[in-house]
């Protein structure tokens, strides 16, 4: 559901939007919190079968940018206008803030595709099968949900070949 609060001369009001009783979706409604029922999209194709080895995979989500910088010196790539890079690993997290709670500044650890590359062998030495990566795609922030253009490997993680050659590796080391 929803969680719509507005504030109009002095008074407080909430509103809840969400999915109906009969749990088949359609159009939701407004109501009392405690009167709906969370939203569920399900999405696939009705004669596609999992590959086999899908089912006892061990998937590992990987958050690029604080994985590992696998370039040389832990050299940071194109590095954005206003964005923030720490010096150390041990560095905490800070995001800069305006006074409304905006992000100005986003951080940035420098993580990239070729430290994804140099942990492979670590990541199937733990007995991981399969990974999962958070977007790559060109963007703003440092999670890349922001994604500004979908046919564009962020310069800050590496370009389409080094993106080739991460598949490469992987399927290489899981399949030997």
């Amino acid at each position: 559901y929803f969680k719509i609060s507005s504030q109009i001369n002095d008074d407080p009001t909430t509103y809840f939007y969400g999915a109906d009783y009969d749990g088949f979706g359609g159009e939701g409604r407004i109501s009392k919190r405690d009167e709906l029922f969370f939203y569920q999209l399900t999405c696939f194709e009705r004669d596609v079968m999992t590959p086999t080895w899908y089912n006892k995979a061990v998937f590992y989500q990987i958050f690029p940018d604080r994985f590992f910088n696998g370039n040389e010196n832990e050299y940071v790539s194109g590095r954005k206008k206003n964005s923030f890079i720490y010096a150390t690993k041990e560095d905490t997290p800070y995001y800069i803030k305006d006074s409304t709670g905006n992000v100005v500044r986003w951080d940035f650890f420098g993580g990239n595709l070729q430290g994804i590359i140099k942990k492979i062998p670590y990541l199937k030495q733990l007995g991981i099968t399969g990974i999962y990566l958070n977007p790559i795609f060109l963007a703003t922030t440092n999670h890349r949900y922001d994604t500004n253009d979908f046919m564009k490997i962020d310069p800050m993680l590496g370009d389409e070949i080094d993106f080739k050659e991460s598949c490469g590796q992987t399927a290489q080391c899981w399949n030997a």
